[in-house]
């Protein structure tokens, strides 16, 4: 039997389960976007997380205060097709 999971917000929860000593983290535009608030808040489970790869600033002063807080090896955050304008 093969379960489809479509929702994003699902499989990224069942993801940090299953990978909690995760280093390299890259999220496109679209995940980015339609799950920020979701993924700010998993940041905080992933605490060897050395490297993120980002598609977009949205939720960018939420994602680096969880950063700070949990991920104490992380060392590079890549931003992939993103612009950083004056507010970020």
């Amino acid at each position: 039997m093969v379960i489809r999971i479509t929702n994003p917000e699902i499989v990224l929860i069942l993801w940090t389960s299953r990978c909690p000593d995760l280093k390299f983290l890259g999220l496109s535009l679209d995940l980015l976007y339609h799950n920020g608030p979701v993924i700010a808040n998993l940041i905080s489970k992933w605490k060897n997380l050395q490297v993120l790869s980002i598609g977009h600033c949205y939720m960018l002063n939420e994602m680096f205060a969880q950063l700070r807080l949990h991920c104490k090896n992380f060392v590079g955050l890549i931003f992939c097709y993103s612009w950083i304008g004056h507010e970020e």
